[in-house]
């Protein structure tokens, strides 16, 4: 699963939260460089209760299921906010200019629930 903050082209931050409850982050200052790899910092570890929490608060909020509001395309330049579930051979991913994110309010909901998630790992 991944959260991730685009902000144009002044970089991005990705949260990862890996099955095994491995979280890392990539940051990225700057426009990327043409094949350039971004380095992960490990954050630690979370609990199999904070592992299903998050799960039951995507499942919740119908992450396969959400829907950008009316006239929300996404630029690459704009700052926008980007969630990433990985499921076996299936990808879901939803991206929203981060000005709208007041107006997906499932994904104001999955926002915090990865900020908790973040906020109760073990290093």
């Amino acid at each position: 699963m991944v959260w991730a903050l685009h902000n144009g082209i002044r970089g991005a931050i990705w949260t990862v939260v890996k099955s095994d409850g491995k979280v890392i982050e990539r940051k990225l200052t700057g426009p990327p460089k043409l094949g350039e790899v971004v380095p992960a910092t490990d954050l630690g570890t979370a609990s199999p209760g904070a592992l299903q929490e998050l799960a039951g608060t995507l499942v919740q909020q119908g992450f396969d299921r959400l829907k950008r509001p009316a006239g929300a395309m996404p630029s690459p330049m704009a700052p926008q906010v980007e969630l990433s579930v990985h499921l076996g051979d299936e990808n879901y991913s939803f991206q929203l200019p981060s000005f709208q994110l007041d107006q997906v309010p499932a994904l104001e909901v999955i926002r915090a629930a990865f900020q908790r998630l973040k906020s109760q790992l073990h290093t």
